[in-house]
This record gives C-alpha cells, sequence and structure tokens, in this order.
C-alpha cells in the first residue's frame, strides 16, 4: 500500500507540474520523505472519516495532526496551537459543508497535487534536498483560498511566520 502510495505521488506531482507549466525543481535531488507519504495516507483516511470525494488541504491537516511527528507539527505546537482545538476546528467546519459519499478510490485535489509540486519549490528555496511536512505546510499557507489556510489564519498562523520559524531552526 505504501509502495502504491508513493507511486501516486510520484505521478500526481508530475501530472500537476505538467498542468501548471511549471518545470520540476531538481527532481532528481528532491524525494519526499516517509513522514509525508504516511501524512498522505491519513490525510486520505480523513477524506473518507468526513466522506468527502476527493484529498484535499484540510484533509492534508488532519493528516498532519494524526501523524503527530514531524516539523510542520512541531511549528504549529510551538506557535502554540492546541492541536486538539485545530483538528476540531477542521471538523466543525467540514461539518457545515456539503455531505458527500466517497467514492471507491479517492484521488487527490488538483489543490492538493499543486502543494506537492509547490513544496519541491519550498524545499530547494530552503536548501534541502528532502521534501518534509514543513514544506506541506509552507505551500498550504500560500494558498488563501483553502480551507486548510483559513482555518490557520484564525489561529494567526501565517505563510511569513512559519517561514521565518523554519529558517531560524535552520541558522
Amino acid at each position: 500500500m505504501h509502495e502504491e502510495l508513493g507511486a501516486e505521488f510520484k505521478q500526481s506531482m508530475l501530472a500537476a507540474m505538467k498542468q501548471t507549466g511549471r518545470k520540476q525543481a531538481n527532481p532528481e535531488r528532491r524525494t519526499f520523505t516517509n513522514r509525508v507519504k504516511q501524512v498522505s495516507q491519513l490525510a486520505r483516511e480523513e477524506a473518507v472519516r468526513l466522506g468527502h470525494n476527493d484529498i484535499g488541504t484540510e484533509h492534508l491537516l488532519l493528516g498532519i495532526i494524526a501523524e503527530g511527528e514531524g516539523k510542520a507539527l512541531a511549528i504549529l505546537t510551538d506557535l502554540g496551537l492546541n492541536l486538539q482545538n485545530l483538528k476540531q476546528s477542521i471538523d466543525d467546519f467540514m461539518a457545515s459543508s456539503s455531505e458527500e459519499k466517497p467514492v471507491m478510490e479517492i484521488p487527490f485535489a488538483l489543490r492538493y497535487k499543486h502543494i506537492l509540486e509547490s513544496a519541491a519549490e519550498e524545499a530547494a528555496d530552503l536548501n534541502t534536498l528532502h521534501i518534509g511536512t514543513e514544506h506541506l505546510l509552507l505551500t498550504m499557507l500560500q494558498d488563501r483560498e483553502s480551507i486548510a489556510t483559513q482555518i490557520l489564519n484564525t489561529y494567526e498562523v501565517t505563510y511569513k511566520i512559519v517561514r521565518k520559524k523554519l529558517t531560524e531552526a535552520q541558522a
């Protein structure tokens, strides 16, 4: 299952780049961490739990929380977020949205595919070889229209703040 997810991950990333016309940021040098792959699997499970037909940024954020480790989670905790409250905020937001019945195979939403692509760019900008949960978090926060960003912004978590935390940690 994890090997299958890795192949789907790579395929999703390449497809997103092709659709947007962007070039891949050093594809031979940048790889997703196992934690990112696990977060993606957990995001898929969250989509099923919520009865959604595709995986979006809200599911990705829930996956980051459910995974329980990683730089993205450490940053959110460092910023004083109560992860249970954050999860509840996402669940409450999703409960007020339309109810859908899941299909057998839940695809990644286009916005999610864009996050994979942009995460590689963030990793390159931060001069790291591996694409981690912190890069996913940064790219989520760049998309002001995503559900995850809207929810994180209510907790005063922004791209600038997260980026600053990451660059300080690298210094």
